[in-house]
């Protein structure tokens, strides 16, 4: 980003430069330099004009003195003008960043041809050319691509030659009345010009360049014999062949790419039996995917990552990760029977659930479950609140000795057409979870929950007053200190209606219980799952000592209902959760029922719990994937050491706010790219390809439903690319669009679409030298001078990556070269 030189009365442009990281704090701060650099630059200017007026003790004017006035108020005018367009362009900038990061289109040769309309558009302004109101709409019409811009070109009317030498007129000295006046300009004009510039990777860009032409000016003055006489000038007011540095389309370049086999911008797809020995990475909405009757064995090493940008999906397959460290959102079965193994040497780290939604699928926990999504005490977005569900039949997860599993949230009860889920307390649940949180029917008239709304009238009247009607009677609902969490309730309302509607114009009501506090919700969780904690309980309770022998059966006999129907430890054919004596498992309910406990043996009513613990590791583990699936880069001692918001900008901890979810945009130059394959002798200039004694070199463009997907297949001869398929066992794959593999490989896969593994393959990863040392030893094609253009290495930003921004040559732009006087002649 460049501001404006505060020293000199002039703009301080670095041309040819790789950005630096952009950030919403250094635009703010530039908008600063640049408001203050603007206002030094123009009294800079005014300096010099009342220097001119003060050498001049006469009343009249020498005919240099005449040109100068009109000539340093014009250029005064025409840096207003810049100043106003530069400012446009940063805050364009900071409002679309993220488009700026995962939109192709936007570049800096855009915003610099914006710039250059938005300069003169605003320049015909300030000269009285078009009106304020004319600005404002050919402003606004080149920002939404319009073509009104295209309206000013050619000969201005004689109106609009008025206007400009009224306006010329106004740079004059006022006690010059009479004796100095512009009384014509022959010609007044706008004209376009395309020009060629080298930005600063070295690419060529073409952009028009717009000049103002004002011919023949007449200006007249009388001499001190007062004789009148008249001089005459021609002026341009144009932009100079510049192109100025107005986006930072390199973001800090790094090497993160080299430490991956597989890239996949918008996800991974697995279809067969594959091995994984490296770290990998698939984002966008598909993440990683594990089809039916698939497997996917990640067995990358102890400090390998796999990375999904959004969540796991097991379709029916079995995921194994078998060492390593797995990141993600979610953790999810779906649609057909699956299985899930975490080993005893690798963890999984999870933004959200691991939830089993089909049936008749199994989890394994032998080494580590991190779910650190964070609920505070009141609650949470259930997105960001991790939990373990069982929401399927016949599922089960075993968690088993020397395994550690963390549970920050709670788990969520969810229908369609439910606005907002209900919080339970636990941490984790299977079905039986939602039938602890139902108001027992015992409590309510119609001694059934939920209520069916068996007609349109039920539900639309529930939905309206609150009142159930069921077979012709007002639902009432009374909960008394005979049900054991009674004191945890809300005393004026102790419970809450939910009403779901079943599509037809029917519904059912559900009736839960209505907590205090998200805290006793959690104890009460604690009090169903554990016998241990319910007999504690039951010693505690006053009220439960007073009952009869027959009324405690009663008490206890709700409580053990819900205990049996949650299905945790149970031995059943049902779902089950199997918690190991041995794991260490912190789940959010069990610290909080703790917490609990503690105050009930000091005495105390309230629960002073202290949720810092789950809070320090929310921020450790969240600000390491926000990292790792934007720019890949891992920081080591991920459970040792636990990182904080203040940590980040450091030289380790990188700031991303910057960089998009478009992980491919964040390593690959779409310019360096383009140019790299449309300088390879290739004639559909869609690819290119490097072959060396044992890899290759592949860039290939197949972006769009028209062009095929790259297929990396056994089958072809060797090292080589035919109709889409590559014959390739190790190298490097860059493609715009996707990738499928159906052999075995080794290297790197970049795609900017999605990466299939098909049939039986096994991936492996080359060190990050190996890597680097292939990109680098391509020299790229050869000019006429015997330089080498576009190599290899030209795709990846880190190939244009600047110097040192104090060892750039800069180019001082004078307020003088955006106005040119020309044939001056009496």
């Amino acid at each position: 980003m460049k501001i404006f030189n505060r020293k000199k009365s002039k703009i301080n442009l670095k041309m040819n430069k790789a950005g630096s990281t952009l950030i919403i704090v250094l635009i703010m701060c530039s908008f600063i330099l640049i408001l203050a650099s603007s206002v030094t630059s123009v009294v800079m200017l005014n300096l010099r004009m009342k220097k001119t007026k003060l050498n001049s003790k006469s009343s009249f004017y020498s005919s240099e003195e005449a040109v100068d006035e009109i000539y340093l108020s014009l250029s005064k005018t025409a840096m207003e003008s810049f100043n106003m367009a530069y400012i446009d362009e940063l805050r364009r900038y900071s409002d679309n960043l993220n488009q700026a990061r995962t939109d192709a289109s936007f570049t800096n040769a855009s915003a610099n041809s914006l710039f250059r309309k938005n300069y003169t558009i605003r320049l015909l302004e300030k000269l009285g050319i078009i009106t304020e109101a004319n600005r404002d709409s050919y402003l606004s019409d080149i920002y939404l691509s319009g073509n009104s811009f295209d309206t000013l070109f050619g000969e201005f009317d004689v109106d609009k030659k008025e206007n400009l030498i009224e306006t010329l007129k106004s740079y004059l000295e006022t006690n010059t009345e009479g004796k100095l006046d512009v009384k014509d300009i022959l010609s007044l004009s706008l004209t376009k010009e395309n020009e060629t510039l080298t930005d600063f990777s070295g690419l060529n860009v073409s952009l028009d360049n717009y000049t103002l032409k004002i011919k023949d000016i007449t200006i007249s003055y009388m001499t001190s014999a007062g004789y009148y006489s008249d001089i005459t000038i021609d002026l341009d007011i144009s932009f100079p062949s510049e192109l100025l540095d107005l986006v930072d389309t390199n973001l800090i370049a790094t090497t993160n790419f080299s430490k991956y086999a597989l890239i996949g911008n918008t996800g991974i797809i697995n279809t067969g039996s594959t091995n994984l020995y490296a770290s990998a990475y698939g984002g966008g909405e598909t993440g990683i995917t594990v089809d039916n009757n698939a497997s996917l064995n990640f067995r990358g090493g102890e400090n390998s990552n796999l990375i999904s940008g959004s969540d796991i999906n097991i379709k029916g397959g079995s995921f194994n990760l078998l060492s390593g460290r797995l990141w993600g959102g979610n953790i999810f079965t779906k649609n057909n029977p699956s299985s899930l193994t975490i080993a005893s040497n690798a963890s999984a780290y999870l933004k959200d659930d691991l939830q089993l939604e089909a049936d008749k699928s199994t989890a394994t926990i032998n080494g580590n479950l991190y779910g650190y999504g964070y609920v505070t005490a009141n609650g949470a977005s259930h997105l960001y609140s991790s939990s373990m569900i069982i929401n399927s039949n016949e599922s089960n997860i075993y968690i088993n000795a020397n395994a550690n599993v963390l549970l920050s949230g709670n788990a969520y009860i969810g229908y369609n057409g439910l606005e907002s889920p209900y919080a339970t307390g636990f941490s984790y649940a299977g079905y039986g979870n939602q039938e602890s949180y139902l108001v027992p029917s015992r409590y309510i008239s119609a001694k059934v929950n939920p209520v069916p709304l068996i007609t349109a009238t039920d539900y639309n009247t529930a939905g309206n007053t609150g009142v159930i009607n069921y077979k012709g009677k007002e639902t009432t609902i009374t909960i008394d200190e005979s049900f054991f969490a009674y004191a945890f309730l809300n005393s004026d309302k102790p419970y809450e209606l939910k009403l779901i509607s079943n599509g037809d114009s029917t519904g059912s009501a559900y009736y839960y219980l209505n907590f205090k506090n998200a805290a006793l919700k959690a104890v009460y969780a604690k009090l169903i799952e554990s016998d241990e904690a319910f007999e504690a309980f039951k010693e505690n309770s006053s009220y439960y000592q007073g009952l009869s022998n027959s009324k405690k059966e009663e008490y206890e006999e709700i409580r053990d209902a819900l205990h049996d129907s949650l299905r945790v430890n149970a031995s059943s054919t049902a779902s089950n959760i199997y918690l190991s004596d041995y794991a260490n498992m912190t789940a959010l309910s069990d610290s909080i029922y703790d917490s609990y406990l503690r105050a009930v043996n000091t005495g105390s009513t309230t629960i002073d719990f202290n949720y810092d613990a789950y809070l320090a590791k929310y921020n450790n583990y969240s600000i390491r994937y926000n990292i790792l699936h934007k720019i890949l880069l891992p920081i080591e001692d991920v459970d040792t050491r636990l990182l904080t918001s203040a940590d980040i900008g450091s030289e380790e901890v990188m700031d991303v706010a910057a960089y998009s979810d478009n992980v491919f945009n964040n390593f690959i130059s779409s310019e360096g790219f383009r140019k790299y394959i449309q300088n390879r002798a290739v004639a559909a200039h869609n690819y290119g390809v490097i072959s060396e004694d044992d890899y290759m070199l592949v860039a290939i463009d197949n972006e769009g439903a028209s062009k095929n997907a790259v297929i990396v297949d056994s089958s072809l001869a060797n090292s080589s690319y035919s109709q889409g398929k590559l014959k390739m066992s190790k190298g490097i794959i860059i493609a715009s669009g996707d990738v499928t593999v159906r052999s075995d490989f080794t290297g790197l896969i970049m795609a900017k679409g999605t990466i299939r593994l098909e049939g039986n393959v096994n991936i492996y990863p080359l060190t990050e030298s190996q890597i680097m040392n292939m990109i680098e030893a391509d020299d790229g094609v050869t000019n006429g001078a015997g330089n080498g253009l576009y190599p290899f290495k030209s795709i990846f930003l880190y190939g244009y990556e600047a110097e040192d921004e104090d060892s750039l040559n800069s180019t001082d732009l004078e307020y003088t070269d955006l106005v040119e006087i020309k044939n001056w002649r009496n």
